[in-house]
């Protein structure tokens, strides 16, 4: 928990990124989890996508994408606020993936309207295939 900020606010990043970089030859790519990336910075993307060649990369961990199956209560706790939270995992496990996929769902069609390109991740999986490809998909195929 104590490798989290708190306060971090993408679109403060991309304003920052577009009152300095003056340059149209530079390429911009983005690594996050985008948990916790809000429809209001729609704007920011675009302006971004717009003026540079931007990359979108979410990694997720697979606890980002669903609980863990137990039979036992887990406690939870949330990084930015510090409140904590005890669950029923096999109780809470479907609406959870629910709001994952709703959330993922919202990032992927906020990427297309912005016309930056998106590649998905997953830290239990190897990164070098996925990575490849897309970067050839972006290139036209070209070897």
């Amino acid at each position: 928990a104590e490798i989290y900020g708190g306060n971090f606010d993408i679109s403060v990043v991309i304003d920052h990124i577009l009152q300095t970089i003056d340059s149209s030859y530079s390429v911009f790519v983005l690594i996050s989890d985008f948990i916790r990336t809000h429809k209001d910075c729609e704007r920011h993307l675009r302006l971004l996508g717009s003026k540079f060649e931007t990359m979108a990369i979410m990694v997720r961990d697979s606890l980002d994408e669903s609980l863990p199956d137990t039979p036992y209560q887990l406690i939870i706790q949330d990084p930015y606020s510090g409140e904590q939270m005890v669950i029923d995992s096999a109780l809470a496990a479907a609406r959870y993936k629910a709001h994952v996929l709703k959330q993922k769902t919202a990032m992927r069609k906020l990427f297309k309207d912005t016309g930056i390109d998106s590649l998905e991740l997953n830290t239990s999986i190897p990164f070098v295939l996925p990575m490849v490809s897309f970067l050839r998909e972006r290139a036209g195929g070209r070897q």
